[in-house]
């Protein structure tokens, strides 16, 4: 029998970035490591979040996850 993993990290995270400089943690505990250790960490509340970037990839989705409160940084001033 075939296992199945369902986590958001699985499904869409790792098939949209390949190596992040960042941690990427998804709202059912999934992740994706960064590539490079010490670096920021991305909390995508829900997927809500990941509907608004790719809806508007690049800086505008990023910046309507993060002012709608569905994605977090644990790092800002890392990140800039």
């Amino acid at each position: 029998m075939e296992s199945r993993d369902d986590s958001a990290a699985s499904s869409g995270g790792r098939a949209a970035v390949s190596g992040p400089p960042v941690r990427i943690e998804f709202w059912d505990g999934s992740a994706v490591p960064a590539s490079r250790g010490g670096g920021p960490t991305f909390l995508v509340r829900s997927p809500r979040a990941v509907a608004h970037i790719l809806h508007a990839p690049g800086q505008l989705g990023l910046g309507r996850a993060y002012v709608s409160g569905e994605l977090e940084v644990d790092d800002l001033d890392a990140l800039i």
